[in-house]
């Protein structure tokens, strides 16, 4: 019960911080020629495909894809060449649980893979090992109908993102590095397969829009878990 309060504040947190730090924006007066606010709401752009976010069946469907335990596996590519010799091999395991009536969900991680230090023996930023243990929340945010999620790594540094629908199966974010101090961007691309077997990763380091590192990992389930967001019923789908 402690860990679904601490986790059900964790997400509250996390899906109100955005939205304080553009009050601002939200005060500022708006043009006479701007669009009601449901209907903007209609139609939400991704690389050029029009999806419908009002489908909250979707979004549930999707968020408890990813409750159960996993196995994982995959590689760290520290220098984002594409070069399997440079590969770093990535084991681990994650708990994912369903909480609160959002739905949220909350990993449990603990991925590790071989360490790779820079020529003088320093961190190569983005290849440090920080996900044994780590904690990872989705949550539905109703008030702008997108899917947020935050990671909190061993040192304690959170990075976090707001994901919209590629397809019905991948979610896709993009946010500023918070653990980089350059100009870097974190682009997250999770698909969810729809035969509740595995969930895959894909977690790009972008410095001065170049690839910097790339992470690859997939998550497969382990036979028997059930894949459930606790609290909350499924809604009938639209006719």
């Amino acid at each position: 019960m402690q860990r679904d309060a601490l986790a059900t504040c964790v997400l509250a947190l996390m899906l109100t911080l955005p939205r304080m730090a553009s009050a601002a924006d939200a005060a500022a007066p708006q043009s006479p020629q701007a669009q009601p606010a449901e209907e903007q709401l209609d139609e939400v752009i991704v690389t050029g495909q029009r999806s419908h976010p009002r489908d909250s069946q979707k979004t549930f469907t999707w968020l408890a894809r990813l409750v159960g335990q996993f196995t994982i596996d995959g590689y760290v590519d520290p220098q984002a060449r594409g070069n399997p010799e440079d590969f770093l091999k990535v084991q681990g395991r994650a708990d994912c649980a369903g909480f609160g009536i959002g739905p949220g969900v909350q990993y449990a991680l603990r991925v590790r893979w071989p360490e790779r230090k820079g020529p003088n023996g320093e961190e190569i930023p983005g290849v440090a090992l920080t996900l044994d243990p780590a904690v990872m929340l989705f949550g539905f945010d109703q008030a702008d109908l997108s899917i947020r999620h935050i990671l909190v790594d061993n040192k304690g540094v959170a990075e976090d993102g707001v994901g919209n629908y590629l397809n019905a199966d991948t979610v896709l974010s993009r946010s500023p590095c918070v653990a980089i101090p350059a100009n870097c961007e974190r682009v997250v691309r999770i698909t969810a397969s729809p035969d509740l077997q595995t969930v895959e990763m894909r977690i790009e380091l972008e410095v001065d829009h170049h690839k910097a590192v790339g992470y690859d990992i997939v998550m497969h389930r382990v036979p028997g878990s059930e894949s459930v967001v606790y609290g909350r019923k499924p809604e009938k789908e639209n006719q």
